[in-house]
């Protein structure tokens, strides 16, 4: 049990400044009881600062921890409220005093999830006065690639047998776009590119269209070529040995 009580009567101060206020003691029964007994205090006055109390709105800051799965990525986040009213002496509230959530795990997420969240004021000063419940939804979108193969094989499909192909068919490269896990997994071998020869019946030269065919999962930036130049000649005994050895054609 405390005898003796030092206090500092503040209820008069009503203005921002600084005062000096007077301790008051006091003493308990046992102790006045107590013959002879000479109480000083010191120092008899302290020196108090005192501030305006305001209030004010402060945007609220997400804590995050991990991270998303493989090939994802935090795009983003919303919040059913993204400001905090805060209260405090008027030069804290003047600097921005920071209002963060509790740590958010978003290790492994492959979609959107939100999360029930509580705040806290990193400066122990503030008060929070709106810390009422606060939900935030983290937005989750795959990771986006670019790559491109090249050498990628062309075949032909549909070659007159009265004529013979003069010209080695070049390979492409293709530069595709998609889901970094999808890009992932391709190979020269998951395109098909091909030339239709069903339309030739005669020997020359000609510019023919490239036919591509790719996973659905991904685009098609780029292609070095659309079109192949190729040239025929009629077919017979001597031409057929000296014809140039050409790409596999499709069956």
């Amino acid at each position: 049990r405390n005898m003796i009580t030092a206090t500092l009567n503040l209820d008069y101060l009503t203005e921002s400044g600084s005062f000096d206020v007077p301790v008051t003691l006091k003493v308990s029964d046992e102790l006045i009881s107590m013959d002879p007994l000479e109480i000083k205090v010191k120092p008899e006055t302290i020196n108090v600062k005192t501030e305006k109390k305001v209030s004010s709105p402060v945007k609220i800051e997400p804590v995050f921890a991990g991270e998303p799965a493989d090939g994802f990525l935090v795009s983003g986040y919303e919040m059913n409220n993204y400001f905090a009213d805060i209260s405090g002496a008027q030069s804290i509230i003047n600097s921005k005093p920071v209002v963060r959530t509790e740590t958010i795990d978003i290790s492994g997420l492959k979609e959107d999830k939100t999360f029930d969240v509580s705040l806290f004021s990193v400066n122990k000063k503030v008060d929070i006065l709106d810390n009422s419940q606060r939900f935030i939804t983290v937005k989750i979108e795959p990771v986006i690639l670019e790559k491109t193969f090249e050498n990628i094989s062309v075949n032909y499909a549909s070659l007159n047998e009265k004529l013979l192909l003069l010209t080695k068919i070049p390979t492409v490269n293709i530069k595709v776009s998609g889901q970094q896990n999808d890009i992932n997994k391709l190979g020269n071998n998951s395109f098909s590119v091909f030339v239709d020869f069903s339309g030739i019946d005669k020997a020359g030269e000609y510019d023919l269209p490239l036919t591509f065919i790719f996973p659905s999962s991904i685009a098609v930036v780029e292609k070095s070529s659309e079109f192949i130049h190729v040239e025929f000649i009629e077919k017979n005994v001597e031409n057929s040995e000296a014809a140039l050895d050409t790409t596999e054609a499709l069956i």
